[in-house]
């Protein structure tokens, strides 16, 4: 069992093949976050949970996470580091390259 990195809110993961910033850490269950991420070019919000070694989408869709004004400064960190994260640089690397 890979142990449970250490996150904290403003921080970027990967989920899957998608770039995300972390915006709450649960307590009361330590390996559950929720998190922001692009899809269409929409800020999303979703919760993530540690399992297998990696993080995975757990749930339903939390939804539209642009206008939430508590995600409003997690939203800004998306929208602004998208282009310069090493995750989304990654995954926009990785979209460019056919799957066999």
């Amino acid at each position: 069992m890979t142990t449970l990195p250490t996150v904290a809110p403003r921080d970027w993961i990967q989920i899957g093949r998608t770039p995300a910033v972390v915006t709450e850490i649960y307590e009361e269950s330590p390996n559950a976050i929720e998190v922001v991420y692009m899809d269409r070019g929409r800020a999303m919000r979703e919760y993530a949970v540690w399992e297998g070694g990696l993080w995975q989408f757990f749930g339903p869709g939390g939804g539209c996470a642009d206008g939430c004004v508590r995600l409003r400064e997690f939203v800004a960190i998306l929208t602004a580091g998208w282009g310069r994260s090493p995750l989304a640089a990654a995954q926009i690397d990785s979209s460019r390259t056919k799957q066999v």
